[in-house]
């Protein structure tokens, strides 16, 4: 796994970092994505989008302490894909 250049900037001790591992934080980053490509036209989300299975591979995951026990951070949470969705939703709308 490659080093996460940004940890120095990171506290740590209120986040976690972490890779992409289960699922539901697939399902809400490939959301995520999806819905900046369909809004901005990004030809570098479309990329990312046209190469998922090495792409996600290359995102990082902040996790604070609320959410370290929801499906999109735990694998061992379960998650309703309908979740995730509006999960997602909810997420783009106030970005």
């Amino acid at each position: 796994m490659p080093a996460l250049h940004h940890a120095p900037q990171v506290n740590t001790e209120i986040v976690a970092i972490q890779r992409v591992i289960t699922p539901a934080g697939e399902a809400q980053l490939r959301s995520l994505i999806e819905t900046h490509a369909a809004k901005t036209n990004s030809s570098k989300a479309r990329a990312i989008l046209g190469d998922w299975e090495n792409a996600k591979q290359r995102f990082w995951q902040i996790v604070p302490p609320a959410e370290k026990n929801t499906p999109e951070a735990n694998p061992g949470v379960q998650w309703m894909p309908e979740e995730v969705q509006a999960r997602s939703e909810v997420v783009a709308a106030t970005a």
